[in-house]
């Protein structure tokens, strides 16, 4: 009997056989590539683009006009035409051109300009608040951070959905393994069964042996088909990191065997890079990130402590026949100038930045205590279930000569069958922890390396 798991796709190619492996590689590569957090994780990046793009636009040069005129009682009261191009600029200061032209019988006298009209080209300079740091700037400086930072959220995202697929991934293969392992003990009995109803038969074995290994049997079928279940169930659980639109019910998968070689953990038990691996994590350099940003904010804040001075000068530009006059005499100008008496929203805003600034510290110390704890808890755990592991080995490489040997004296007529049985039944314990030692070593390792932001292989 076998138990399989029936895919409904795969973008990779399986061989002809029955039963096709679904290697963690070829999980790990379907996951990035199919699932829908994958496909979320896109998504966020040219999220992430497009907002730099929308903060970049605050700086596009803009056109703008504006006309107005009243005709009455066949009369030309007025026609007054503005146009004008503003290009702010990314150090503070906007560029500012416009011309006027305006005519009409009751023009009110401020507006009368030359018939050609007049043109202005100068500049708009802030000269105390706005000079260092701008909403438009600080916009534009977090969204390139932002940008970045990005990619750090992408690789916990995936981290974290890989670190679930793989746990069940482990548990399917730690289930499966088990379940082959009772399969063969199951073997074992229906074979001694139809052994002993031939002794019986010949008169060399009592019928209380026929009775004892007829319900050792069903004791074995009970616990493969309770074992079935929980592999029935843990392949169901794996569809949920498997995804596509193309349908193949003609594949059916089954999980590697657990492999204490899996997952290399070779650089992580290098204490001497514990300090440089935690620095490079993606939560460190998220929070470096946002220690950025908060440095924009205050420098913004810093900003609205001091009064707003901003200053224009647009000298004028006449046109004649023949050409353009700029009139170094002549300009429109403008300084203006405001000051919040009790600056309560600057001081509140800069104070803020600076609690924030705190708690990231705090945050950030937390974090690299976390990811130290995991590095010193994997050093001391993996030793210990490799010494684990090997020990249970050596008992297992006894408990099978026992059985060997036991099996021999059984056939011989020298040994009961509850003996043999409760060797047999021993073996399989030992087995069946052994799996259990591997899947938690795995575990181990698994999730170690990803939490940690380190490759599998």
């Amino acid at each position: 009997m076998r138990v399989v798991l029936f895919f409904c796709f795969f973008t990779f190619s399986l061989s002809a056989q029955m039963d096709s492996v679904l290697t963690i590689q070829e999980l790990v590569k379907l996951v990035k590539e199919q699932h829908p957090v994958s496909m979320q994780n896109t998504l966020r990046q040219k999220s992430a683009d497009l907002k730099l793009d929308a903060a970049q636009g605050a700086f596009d040069p803009k056109l703008e006009s504006n006309f107005n005129g009243k005709n009455f009682d066949d009369k030309n009261y007025f026609q007054i035409f503005d146009a004008g191009l503003t290009v702010p600029t990314k150090f503070g200061p906007r560029i500012v051109a416009d011309y006027s032209r305006n005519t009409g019988d009751f023009l009110n006298p401020e507006n009368f300009l030359p018939d050609n009209g007049l043109a202005s080209a100068g500049i708009e300079l802030p000269l105390l608040q706005g000079l260092l740091m701008d909403t438009n700037r600080a916009k534009l400086a977090k969204a390139k951070i932002d940008r970045e930072a990005i990619s750090q959220v992408n690789q916990l995202t995936e981290n974290a959905l890989l670190i679930e697929a793989l746990s069940e991934y482990l548990k399917w293969s730690r289930d499966f393994e088990i379940f082959e392992l009772i399969r063969q003990n199951t073997f074992l009995a229906q074979n001694r069964l139809s052994f002993v109803r031939i002794g019986f038969e010949q008169g060399d074995r009592p019928a209380m042996d026929t009775i004892e290994i007829s319900v050792n049997l069903k004791k074995r079928k009970s616990k493969l088909a309770t074992q079935q279940a929980k592999v029935s169930g843990q392949s169901q659980k794996m569809l949920n990191f498997i995804w596509s639109q193309q349908v193949n019910e003609s594949n059916q998968l089954l999980p590697q065997k657990l492999d204490v070689s899996w997952f290399n953990s070779d650089s992580i038990l290098v204490t001497s890079l514990w300090e440089d691996m935690v620095q490079r994590h993606p939560k460190t350099q998220q929070l470096n990130f946002k220690l950025e940003q908060l440095d924009i904010d205050r420098s913004l804040a810093k900003e609205f402590l001091k009064p707003k001075l901003d200053l224009k000068y647009n000298p004028l530009i006449s046109a004649s026949q023949d050409d353009l006059v700029i009139a170094t005499d002549q300009a429109k100008y403008g300084v203006s100038f405001s000051m919040p008496i009790f600056l309560r929203k600057g001081r509140a805003e800069n104070q803020l930045v600076k609690i924030q600034q705190e708690d990231t510290f705090l945050e950030m110390q937390k974090i690299t205590r976390d990811l130290e704890t995991k590095l010193t808890a994997f050093y001391v755990a993996q030793g210990d279930l490799i010494n684990a592991i090997n020990q249970k080995e050596e008992a297992i490489s006894f408990a099978e000569q026992l059985v060997s040997l036991e099996t021999e004296k059984f056939e011989l007529g020298e040994s009961s069958l509850f003996v043999l049985n409760s060797r047999e039944t021993n073996l399989l314990s030992l087995q069946m922890e052994r799996v259990y030692l591997v899947y938690e070593l795995l575990s181990w390792k698994m999730f170690t390396l990803l939490s940690l932001n380190q490759k599998l292989t």
